[in-house]
């Protein structure tokens, strides 16, 4: 867990004191998940940027069939909530 959370941090330090709550939710999840935390951390990255964003979110309304996400949202939310959307 201290490994993930090192390798996780430079990825959560723009969320300032927020970091080690969304590491924890983070940590939940790739278990629930069964995944590794970099795979979680590296989906959400995608949504860093605007035309990542889109892509991505134009991909996954594709894939889910209708509108479900938008790309402004997944831009402006923290890496677990973007795992949860």
């Amino acid at each position: 867990m201290a490994a993930a959370y090192e390798n996780a941090m430079p990825s959560l330090l723009s969320w300032g004191r927020e970091a080690p709550r969304i590491f924890k939710k983070l940590a939940a999840a790739s278990k629930a998940l069964n995944v590794e935390m970099s795979t979680l951390i590296n989906f959400g990255e995608q949504f860093d940027t605007f035309d990542g964003a889109a892509t991505a979110v134009g991909k996954l309304n594709q894939l889910m069939g209708g509108d479900s996400l938008n790309a402004y949202e997944m831009m402006n939310v923290s890496l677990d909530e973007r795992n949860r959307l």
